[in-house]
């Protein structure tokens, strides 16, 4: 019964992940997602933030903060992910601006 209710699970969040992601995909023009990408500069410096900084800051916040080795890997993992793990509920928001928050999300 318990393996029944985690695959469940799993199905539920894979379900909701990809549905999301299609609607904030479907919702966007391809002239607004192809913007950003006329700043090179912008977009490196983006990148930079989200996949060096970003984790680097983590990294040093887990060597001045005592945390367990589980916790400190969970930190990093959190930290090397790019961009916002909330924009989709930031979008759903009644008053976001769906567009605006793809923008900064990249």
């Amino acid at each position: 019964m318990i393996e029944n209710l985690q695959g469940l699970g799993k199905l539920a969040v894979l379900t909701y992940v990809v549905s999301s992601m299609l609607v904030m995909g479907m919702s966007q023009r391809l002239g607004d997602v192809v913007e950003p990408l006329k700043h090179p500069r912008l977009v490196a410096i983006a990148l930079a933030v989200n996949f060096i900084a970003a984790p680097l800051l983590a990294l040093l916040l887990s060597r001045v903060i005592p945390l367990e080795p589980a916790h400190v890997i969970g930190f990093l993992l959190l930290a090397s992910a790019a961009g916002s793990p909330f924009i989709g509920a930031t979008a759903a928001h009644p008053y976001g601006e769906a567009e605006l928050i793809v923008r900064r999300s990249l």
